[in-house]
C-alpha cells in the first residue's frame, strides 16, 4: 500500500506539474502557430489545384490563407 501512495504523490509533485504545463504550452504553440496555418494553406492550395485553378494563383491564395490563419491563431489562440 505504501508504494501506491508514494506513486500517487509523485504524479502530483510540483516538478511534474511544471513539466506537464511546459509540454502542454509547447504543443499548443506548435499546433496553433505552425500546424493550423500551414495545414490550412496546404489544404486550400491542393483544393484550388484540383478545381482547375492555375498553380501560381493557388500558391498565391494559399499564401494569403497562411497569413490570415497565422494572424487569427496568434490573435485568438496564443496565450
Amino acid at each position: 500500500m505504501a508504494d501506491t501512495n508514494t506513486a500517487a504523490q509523485d504524479e502530483n509533485s510540483p516538478h511534474d506539474v511544471d513539466s506537464h504545463k511546459s509540454t502542454y504550452q509547447t504543443m499548443m504553440d506548435v499546433g496553433f502557430n505552425a500546424g493550423l496555418p500551414i495545414g490550412g494553406a496546404v489544404t486550400l492550395f491542393v483544393a484550388l489545384v484540383l478545381m482547375g485553378t492555375g498553380p501560381l494563383v493557388a500558391f498565391f491564395l494559399g499564401f494569403l490563407a497562411w497569413l490570415g490563419l497565422l494572424g487569427i491563431s496568434k490573435t485568438f489562440f496564443s496565450h
